[in-house]
Formats: structure tokens, sequence, C-alpha cells
């Protein structure tokens, strides 16, 4: 059983609702509770994936403000896909409060929690920030793309000969 599903948009007046096509079974409200596990560990995942990586890429002279784009920007962005994927239904809401609690609770981490932050702890924070609203954006994108379906029928001729 795969992650992906299908969306509806309907536009109405001055609002555009977004709704699952599919019907949702009692089983599905069991993924609810599994959402902030799930995206804490893939963020967690990431964040050592991104600390192995620049690690190894690590070198002397090496620019260490690269370092949250390995570390922090990957792991905010997983943190975001996972948690709205594993949600059974509204993607997009889950995904903005997914970033509207993960986001101050990084500036409290890593900025206002510390005695005298420095540009590390700066840059860490805005890589949370901005892996987080690039997740947003990402879910929003994968929600709001048009459908295209594809058909096996064949055009139609008309009497004379060109397809209608």
């Amino acid at each position: 059983m795969g992650l992906s599903h299908k969306f509806s948009v309907r536009s109405t007046v001055g609002r555009t609702e977004v709704s699952d096509s599919k019907k949702h079974s009692g089983l599905d409200l069991l993924r609810w509770p599994g959402v902030l596990p799930c995206a804490y560990l893939a963020h967690w995942l990431l964040q050592g994936l991104g600390f192995a990586l620049f690690s190894f890429l690590r070198g002397p002279g090496y620019p260490e403000f690269l370092f949250p784009l390995f570390q922090y920007l990957p792991s905010g962005v997983a943190l975001i896909l996972v948690g709205a994927m594993v949600a059974p239904s509204r993607k997009v809401a889950t995904s903005i409060w997914l970033a509207v609690l993960w986001m101050p609770l990084m500036w409290m981490v890593h900025v206002f929690g510390q005695s005298s932050p420095g540009l590390t702890n700066y840059m860490h924070a805005t890589g949370d920030s901005i892996g987080s609203l690039v997740g947003v954006a990402l879910i929003f994108r994968q929600v709001r793309r048009p459908k295209v379906e594809a058909t096996t029928d064949p055009p139609s001729v008309s009497e004379e000969g060109s397809p209608s």
C-alpha cells in the first residue's frame, strides 16, 4: 500500500477546498497518532545522514557555513514531508501545523535556549526553518498539481479522416 493519495480540488467563492477522493476507513484514524513520531523519526534520520555526509566531505579549508545545508535543511524538509504523507487527510493543513509547531521550537532550542548564541546557532535554526517552509511548499505543490488522466481510447476520426 503506497503513501500517495488522489486529491480533488473544488474552488468556491473566496476559498479553495481540498479533499481526498478516496473514502477513509476507521483504520486511517490510527494514522493520526503516528504523524508526529514518524515526522520526528524522519527528521532525526536525515539529520544523522546529513552529519555523516558533511563529516565525510569536510576537509581542510571546507567552509563551515555549508553545514546547515547538509544537516538541518534536508531534515526540516523531511519532517514536514513525512508528517504530511503519514496523515490520512488534510495534507496541506498538516504540513502548515507541523511547520508552525516546529520552527519556534527550533529557534528556542538553537537560539533562545542558549546562554550566548553565535552565528552557528542562528544558522542551524534558519536551516531548519527554511527546510520546513520548503516542505510545506512541496506538499502544497503536490496537492495543487492539476490532474492529467491518461486514456486508452483512441481519438475519434471524423468522416473526412481527420481526428476530431
